[in-house]
């Protein structure tokens, strides 16, 4: 087999050629059909423009490790039967690619880009190596050390912040993020599913595009790989990720819970704020809808999901009742759409 790592950038097409004109011959002599001519044809036509985008892409991957060769660029998973074997396996993939370093990067450059979406003050990181593990719950607590209450019936915790603390910004920050990610898969080409269904790894699916479960993988990637909990939850005939996102929510001083109100940052805080944590569909073949604020003669963009966020709450709290009114209404339009989106109720299944 020729290496096409040292041969010329026009080998592909070159190859591409000569099967065309073998197919050619055997149409004529009538031993192939018209259809399975235009069909072979176009298949050939993929498989080069792959080769060609892989091997222009690898360079940069095989100098940081994130590739150990051409391969993984190349090779497709032969998908399952069954619907948790195929959980597993894109389980498997994402926890693989979530680990290297040009994903990561990836993620952070999109969250990067994404942070002037609501014109709102986040976190300053300079590098993308610091930001890792930034987002998960664990780093949350040791970096912000919330007031943890535990309930009595020992079910759990609630997690409680003042509003003079930076983990505000910090939380919208992280809304925000799993946005921009979401943003960044949505734009990513869509292609429909094969007959025969394979699974692409995040670096195929940023090259030539993927179908539902390739973006799946590719989501999941990006945000495991910058800390979020993510899963994965299944239709029939679809698959689409989902993220925990993290949201404040104002909370009377009254109340709270008589220890948590007895805390000395409480009795100095102005507001306090509970930390909660919920499920949030990202299907990214689905576009995500934006919510347009007009406030003091500047418009605010949000992303469906900056609805949670601190800011946004606090802009939509100084709209008319008339305004609120036309923002309560897309908002509901959204979730109805939501809704339709998980009809049937899928199959919810969490990456470790």
């Amino acid at each position: 087999m020729m290496n096409i790592m040292s041969g010329s950038n026009s080998w592909p097409y070159n190859q591409v050629k000569l099967s065309k004109e073998l197919l050619e011959s055997l149409r004529e002599e009538g031993k192939i059909s018209d259809t399975f001519f235009a069909e072979a044809v176009s298949w050939a036509e993929d498989l080069a423009n792959q080769i060609m985008f892989a091997n222009i892409a690898s360079k940069p991957l095989l100098e940081t490790d994130d590739i150990k060769s051409l391969d993984e660029l190349l090779i497709q998973e032969k998908k399952a039967v069954s619907e948790i074997g195929i959980f597993h396996q894109m389980e498997d993939i994402v926890k693989e690619h979530a680990k290297r370093i040009r994903i990561q990067k990836k993620a952070v450059d999109e969250i990067l880009n994404g942070r002037d979406w609501a014109h709102m003050p986040a976190l300053k990181v300079d590098a993308f190596i610091p930001i890792d593990l930034l987002y998960d719950m664990q780093s949350f607590m040791g970096i912000f050390n919330p007031i943890v209450w535990k309930k009595p019936d020992a079910s759990g915790y609630r997690l409680f912040i003042t509003d003079d603390n930076v983990a505000l910004i910090f939380i919208d920050d992280c809304i925000l993020a799993c946005g921009s990610l979401y943003q960044y898969v949505s734009g990513v080409r869509k292609v429909p599913d094969p007959p025969d269904d394979w699974f692409k790894t995040p670096h195929q699916t940023m090259l030539n595009g993927g179908d539902c479960d390739d973006l799946a993988i590719l989501y999941c990637s990006l945000a495991r790989s910058v800390g979020f909990h993510i899963y994965l939850a299944f239709q029939p005939r679809h698959v689409y990720p989902g993220v925990f996102i993290r949201e404040s929510i104002e909370i009377k001083k009254e109340d709270l819970p008589s220890e948590v109100r007895n805390e000395e940052r409480v009795i100095k805080a102005t507001q306090v704020y509970e930390v909660v944590e919920k499920l949030f569909p990202v299907d990214s073949t689905i576009p995500m809808p934006s919510l347009v604020l007009n406030v003091q003669g500047k418009t605010r963009i949000f992303p469906y999901l900056g609805r949670y966020t601190v800011v946004f709450k606090s802009l939509y709290s100084s709209l008319s009742e008339h305004e609120k009114k036309k923002i309560d209404a897309k908002i509901q339009e959204i979730d109805e759409g939501l809704k339709t989106m998980m009809d049937p109720d899928p199959n919810i299944y969490f990456i470790d």
